[in-house]
């Protein structure tokens, strides 16, 4: 064995792998050895390399050789695999040998490995030699069959007569058959309809007597489905000692070229039929910006006749004179090949304006500009509505100045005397020793706080409504924030008798949440329920439930008040609105607590449903993003595999590049998929527990992953779990994302990812990144 072997041996045991280069150097075989003492560094030099031989212990701490067959007969299934062990019984090595191993030696018969290691090798060039033979026939084969199955044009020969005596498969297909064969014996005239045949026939016969080479036939002729088609024949005569013994030559199908001059003509009418009855107004211009033509549509919008402006400058005739370099412009740059659309105004023949879209499409022939198409879309209606928009945009507007103006102000005008109210009330309640009076000072001092609340909850909605409000969130647990909030309202409870309780299914449930806006929601909430309920009590559970394959923390406030009429519970959310209305209503407030909750509660990406019961009591429910715990991920992964599957066409091939894609959002989805749309199969998952279940599913060999994917896990920690897939440690993970400061390129790389790509992105940009990281994945292949 002269050739330097390339062996990688799986062995954990230093002493036997000295000893196994030994007596191979000891034999003579030369040979460049790369030891693997476990599953990963096997994993990883098989990945990377490529080997002559794998020699592989039996048994190893953290692996075992047949496991390792298998890896190699899955992924290198060329190179041959020979067991060297101390210890493997028989139905282990059987079982080993029907997995794909070529031979396998016992540790204490070493000396039978050199000679095992020359016949596997021996046989295995031969097999490589075979394989490659074989494809380079199959190659051979294939590049003879293009050649005579993908020539366009068709080949025959005939007799003195007319008759076919060979044909090859471009014009067997030309004339609709299956074979060669069926075409022999047959007279081109069988396939010539009509008096054409009649014609052809003779024309044919006059040049065969005359001995003079035919001329080029254009024939149409009838497939033998009855369709039609049409050939052009460039005849030889077959000449031999001054007789003519028949013809050969070459045939080309031209039907495509006749059908197209049909459809040209066809165009042409279709084409005058619609610019005469098109509804925009239209006109042809000549590249002088000449008029040509003009439809009905443009007499109406404009009151010229084409008799009128024929062969007239068109901007001379319809450009107010301010807009004449306007106009040139749009000319000269139609004129470059160039569509423009714009607005702008133009002339009627009577003088007046319309404001009209303009469409200037170029004539293209032959690569030049042959003249130009414009169209005029009277936008004056719509125009008219722009005004009338904006001049109400301007005015709400000024009326939202005014607003916050006027709520400034009012804030100013009632805290600052509210200071005084509640200040000195307070000071009273603490001086004043008649009973009667203490009770006045009382109800100037909940009076206060009533007017303060009301204050507090008019401005907090203003602002929420008006402002694009940016609100910070944070992971935090949610039944430690209901806990601190319900405890503010267990006096209030108290007081009226009634129970205020939780109810957590799980404590750890968490969720991204901005804290003080989710304990203003959960407040209005709480405070409605108990000024809502007589008799019995409050309970706030805590629970996940699963919607539309996402988790959800939902927080439920149950009562057992009053109940709402269901014909109320439509406007329930509305501004200024409560259960009881008018002068005769039960209840205090000004009807902006559930209209502020549920504010807050879209801002912080959930939703608020009730359900309601009259003389039963009322249930909202909180539903809110859930974070999973590392048990639901687990389930989740798990669930997902079951019901999320890769759709894959039967005709793919499982070799083709195959990419993920994972993204929450779907046009970004749809967009990156378009751009891919070259490769065999892209794959789209729309959060990270969904990527990691079709990871599973499928070997992936480039995944795009966006780094926030809104509820769940984020794309860094997708990354890392998809890493943890066997397969995937050295798969190139791309992040595409919208964080783009200072450092994130750094970051996420040091993270993990291969290469790092911001929002947004070129279409050449995306598609350069994955080329490059394919190439290098196949590379270090």
């Amino acid at each position: 064995m002269k050739n330097n072997l390339k062996i990688l041996l799986l062995e954990d045991s230093d002493l036997d792998a000295e000893l196994l280069q030994h007596i191979l150097s000891e034999e003579g075989i030369e040979c460049s050895i790369t030891r693997a003492a476990n599953q990963k560094e096997f994993f990883s030099a098989i990945n990377q390399f490529e080997f002559d031989v794998i020699l592989s212990d039996n048994t190893l701490p953290d692996y075992d050789g047949l496991s390792a067959l298998k890896y190699a007969r899955e992924h290198k299934p060329h190179i041959p695999f020979i067991f060297v062990s101390g210890t493997i019984g028989e139905e282990r090595a059987v079982e080993a040998l029907r997995h794909g191993a070529r031979d396998y030696v016992l540790k204490q018969h070493i000396n039978k490995l050199v000679p095992a290691l020359q016949r596997v090798t021996h046989e295995s060039k031969i097999e490589q030699a075979k394989v490659r033979a074989e494809k380079e026939l199959r190659a051979s084969e294939e590049k003879y069959r293009r050649l005579v199955n993908e020539v366009n044009d068709g080949f025959y020969i005939t007799d003195q007569h007319g008759n076919i005596t060979f044909a090859n498969v471009a014009l067997a297909r030309m004339l609709g058959y299956g074979r060669t064969e069926d075409l022999i014996g047959h007279n081109f005239l069988e396939f010539v309809p009509g008096e054409k045949a009649s014609r052809f026939a003779e024309k044919y016969k006059s040049h065969l007597e005359m001995a003079k080479p035919p001329e080029n036939f254009e024939v149409e002729v009838l497939k033998i489905d009855g369709s039609t088609a049409y050939l052009d024949l460039k005849p030889v005569l077959i000449i031999e000692q001054g007789k003519v013994f028949g013809t050969r030559g070459v045939i080309r199908n031209i039907t495509e070229r006749k059908l197209a001059e049909i459809e040209i003509i066809s165009q042409k009418n279709k084409f005058e039929q619609l610019f005469n009855n098109s509804p925009i107004a239209t006109a042809l211009l000549d590249t002088q910006d000449k008029v040509v033509l003009i439809n009905e549509a443009f007499t109406i919008l404009f009151g010229y006749f084409l008799d009128e402006i024929k062969g007239k400058n068109i901007n001379d005739l319809l450009v107010p004179a301010e807009r004449k370099n306007e106009a040139q412009s749009f000319s000269n740059e139609t004129h470059l090949g160039h569509q423009v659309n714009k607005e702008s105004y133009r002339k009627k023949k009577d003088g007046t304006l319309a404001f009209v879209q303009i469409i200037g499409v170029p004539v293209i022939v032959n690569d030049k500009t042959a003249g130009i198409y414009g169209m005029y879309v009277d936008l004056s209606v719509r125009k008219k509505a722009e005004e009338e928009l904006i001049k109400a945009k301007i005015q709400s507007e000024e009326m939202n100045r005014l607003k916050s103006c006027f709520l400034s102000n009012m804030s100013h005008e009632l805290r600052t005397p509210l200071i005084s109210v509640l200040g000195f009330a307070e000071l009273l309640q603490q001086e004043v020793k008649d009973p009667d009076h203490l009770e006045w000072v009382g109800h100037i001092f909940d009076g206060g706080l009533r007017l303060q609340n009301t204050l507090n909850t008019i401005l907090e909605f203003s602002r929420l409504e008006t402002e694009s409000t940016s609100v910070k969130m944070e992971i935090c647990k949610l039944a430690e924030q209901i806990e601190k909030q319900l405890r503010t309202f267990q006096n209030a409870a108290r007081i009226k008798n009634l129970y205020l309780r939780s109810l957590f299914v799980d404590r750890d449930i968490k969720a991204n949440i901005n804290i003080d806006l989710f304990n203003k929601a959960l407040f209005h909430l709480v405070s409605n329920a108990i000024k809502f309920t007589k008799r019995g009590g409050v309970t706030v559970s805590l629970d996940i439930e699963r919607l539309n394959d996402r988790l959800f923390a939902v927080i439920k406030i149950s009562d057992t008040g009053i109940g709402i009429e269901e014909n109320k519970i439509k406007s329930l959310f509305s501004e200024f609105r409560q259960i009881s209305e008018g002068m005769n209503r039960d209840y205090e407030g000004v009807g902006l607590g559930l209209a502020l909750t549920k504010r807050i509660v879209e801002l912080l990406k959930g939703s608020v449903e009730v359900k309601s019961e009259i003389g039963k009591g009322s249930e909202f429910s909180i539903y809110l993003p859930a974070i999973p715990s590392e048990s639901e991920i687990t389930k989740e992964i798990d669930f997902r595999r079951t019901t999320h599957h890769i759709d894959v066409s039967p005709f793919v091939d499982r070799n083709k590049v195959s990419i993920l894609v994972v993204e929450d959002n779907f046009s970004n989805r749809s967009l990156i998929k378009k751009i891919l749309k070259n490769y065999e199969l892209v794959a789209e998952a729309e959060d990270g527990i969904s990527g990691i279940s079709l990871a599973t599913q499928r070997k992936f060999d480039l995944i795009l992953m966006d780094i926030n994917l809104g509820a769940g896990i984020d794309g860094i920690e997708t990354m890392h779990r998809i890493r943890k897939i066997p397969g995937y440690f050295n798969t190139p993970i791309i992040a595409v994302t919208a964080y783009a400061m200072g450092g994130d390129k750094e970051r996420f790389k040091s993270e993990g990812f291969d290469a790092y790509l911001a929002k947004p992105f070129p279409k050449e940009t995306l598609i350069e990144v994955v080329n490059k990281y394919l190439r290098k994945a196949k590379l270090d292949a």
